[in-house]
């Protein structure tokens, strides 16, 4: 080696021929194995030198140059180069193949399994390096070699490095005058200060320096020093400094030339209230290297591994976490759907749906236990009061499924979906809340899909929404929004009991939990509000002409007081045609009323549970867009929930 003590230098000839003289003449048996002690060398007359930090390897790396090695393994205590750090990233994954380029960009960036300098012995010849674990010899660890073929994988992994500070040296003196960045490295080499990131405003006013904590005053007390007769003038405002932060890279040979990568890992920082405070990229393109406040780099990390697509199995399967409110009816029903499906989902859909937490009323259970207890069918969770949601509602791969009837998770999901996490509800009734509201839930950063609140599992929302994208307007929309009204009518239309239609309707899960909200007509005027909502109405309940079917709060109520009125009255408008609840929205005009319908309407040939939509458009102004099929039920109910819950699994 060259003679710096600390930090030598190999002499590669010199090694080559001794090498050789030791290897490959005979001086070991067959078959023996030479262990050779790493990171010492010595000068050519003798002197012992050291070869510095992830000397071990690099002696490894040089050997297997000078001996022309098929392939260097470098044994440390991990898997191999991860996607992130396992420790922060909890589902961060070894990777099997990396580039030379990419594998040195790693190591500078902060990855600690190689040194920088390991690998330059190995890339002249071509030899791969690959990467063992000591605790798990059989696994395969990471190969890097000189170029990938076929790699779908854009972005390799995000590595970070704390403990540093920021050094910028600002002033209005500094605009169009040569010379400036050159006198900042000069006092960096002068304070012995290695820069690790570098970026300067075009207006030429600002240069920004991150360096490790330990040589910031050094270097600052140098810059003072250059700059000596600027500061005095004014020229230069200040040399100041900024501790705790940290520079995070997002590192990939695929970026280069690639667009949106950038936008992408900018947008998720914004979602997660993230500030990026400098920002570097390299004509090379293989990385993006920002700076941020060191308190900030676990969420970040944790944030863009799920964004970026890190989080992907080795076969490319995207892992879908939900949360779910309410094990109702609906909500065992989705259960039971999801743990029966998700192992055809993840085959087909490449999307595999664990469940990470279920809420009910008054008990809770979260993280990855759930699995234990749904699987169980266990609904006896151990844990009382308010959970902590916080995890969970910062993760862009969390799903709240809200299946309760209940107002009070409205903030929960306005949260999840301002910090980037997503939600599926068939909950109405957070959606009719104030239209403020309303447009929180539906206009934040989060996905957020609630096709299930109108129409159960028909395309209603979906249909609506895509004939607006395309620039169509909805003029009018006349429907029937409810399977369980659907069902009770049908047979009250043919003349059957209502007591008895009523409870089979509650037997087969049609009805609301109190059916009355459906024989009132409370839930056909939330699912009207939301719809109108939909097509750009700012409507509040009370705005909808409405008046309630039965005023009894209570199914026995209404046997008591009120049933007698309400068959006379069914009776008496069933003698021109079969009556129906209707939903009518058209211009300002919003209704919800008992209407008779004959023989020629669609109404009239509706079956028991069927909802219907007719929607008429400027396109389709004489034959409308008809939308029907069965709408009650909790199985056909949570069959909508799956579905949304599958469409943000491949939206994101």
């Amino acid at each position: 080696t060259t003679d710096e003590f600390g930090n030598a230098s190999p002499i590669y000839a010199e090694i080559e021929k001794r090498a050789n003289n030791i290897f490959n003449k005979g001086l070991f048996p067959k078959e023996t194995t030479p262990i050779v002690t790493g990171f010492i060398g010595s000068t050519k007359d003798g002197r012992i030198t050291t070869l510095g930090r992830g000397g071990s390897d690099f002696t490894a790396t040089i050997l297997g140059r000078v001996l022309g090695a098929r392939e260097v393994w470098i044994w440390t205590d991990v898997d191999g180069v991860m996607s992130a750090d396992p420790r922060i990233a909890e589902d961060a994954k070894p990777l099997p193949y990396i580039s030379y380029i990419e594998a040195a960009e790693l190591s500078y960036y902060g990855a600690k399994v190689l040194h920088p300098k390991t690998l330059s012995p190995v890339m002249e010849k071509n030899i791969p390096v690959r990467i063992k674990n000591t605790f798990n010899p059989d696994f395969p660890g990471t190969v890097i070699v000189k170029r990938i073929r076929k790699d779908k994988n854009i972005i390799k992994s995000l590595t970070y490095i704390k403990n540093l500070s920021l050094v910028s040296v600002n002033g209005r003196g500094m605009l169009g005058v040569p010379g400036i960045a050159a006198r900042v490295f000069k006092s960096a080499w002068k304070s012995k200060t290695n820069i690790l990131m570098i970026s300067q405003s075009s207006s030429e006013q600002n240069i920004c320096l991150v360096v490790k904590k330990e040589e910031a005053d050094n270097f600052i007390k140098c810059l003072k020093e250059e700059f000596e007769r600027e500061i005095e003038k004014k020229e230069i405002e200040g040399v100041l400094k900024e501790d705790g932060i940290a520079i995070i890279s997002v590192i990939g040979a695929g970026m280069k030339g690639t667009p949106g990568i950038a936008g992408k890992v900018f947008s998720t920082l914004g979602r997660h209230g993230i500030n990026i405070i400098a920002i570097a990229q390299g004509s090379s393109e293989y990385n993006i290297s920002f700076v941020v406040k060191e308190r900030e780099v676990k969420e970040a990390v944790k944030a863009l591994h799920i964004e970026l697509g890190l989080s992907l199995d080795k076969e490319g399967i995207k892992v879908v976490e939900i949360v779910q409110f309410g094990v109702g009816k609906v909500g065992k029903s989705l259960i039971e759907l999801i743990l029966s499906e998700r192992k055809r989902i993840e085959k087909q859909e490449r999307i595999r749906i664990v469940y990470r937490g279920v809420l009910r009323s008054n008990s809770y259970i979260l993280g990855e236990e759930t699995e234990k207890y749904i699987k169980e069918k266990d609904f006896q969770f151990p844990n009382k009061g308010k959970p902590n949601l916080s995890d969970f509602v910062k993760k862009r791969n969390t799903v709240f499924v809200d299946v309760t009837n209940s107002d009070e998770t409205t903030d929960i999901h306005i949260d999840a979906l301002r910090y980037g996490a997503n939600a599926v509800t068939s909950n109405k009734k957070n959606l009719v809340k104030n239209f403020k509201t309303f447009k929180s839930l539906t206009s934040s950063h989060g996905k957020f899909y609630f096709e299930t609140t109108v129409g159960a599992s028909l395309p209603v929302i979906k249909t609506l929404l895509n004939l607006i994208e395309t620039g169509d307007k909805i003029k009018k929309i006349v429907s029937l929004p409810s399977g369980s009204l659907s069902f009770i009518f049908y047979h009250l239309n043919r003349g059957k009991d209502i007591t008895d239609t009523i409870e089979l309707a509650m037997k087969l899960g049609y009805t609301e939990p109190n059916p009355m909200d459906d024989l009132k007509g409370t839930d056909i005027l939330r699912k009207t509000l939301i719809l109108a909502r939909i097509i750009g109405k700012k409507l509040e309940l009370s705005h909808i002409d409405f008046e309630e079917f039965v005023k009894s709060n209570s199914f026995e109520e209404f046997n008591k007081t009120e049933i007698r009125s309400f068959r006379d009255k069914i009776n008496k408008m069933r003698k021109g045609g079969f009556v129906y609840p209707v939903s009518r929205i058209e211009g300002r005009k919003v209704k919800v009323s008992l209407e008779v319908f004959s023989k020629n309407s669609e109404f009239y040939n509706l079956k028991p549970g069927e909802n219907i939509f007719l929607i008429y458009t400027v396109r389709y102004k004489k034959n409308p867009v008809i939308i029907k099929g069965i709408g009650a039920g909790p199985l056909i109910t949570a069959s909508g929930v799956l579905s949304d819950i599958l469409r943000i699994g491949r939206e994101t």
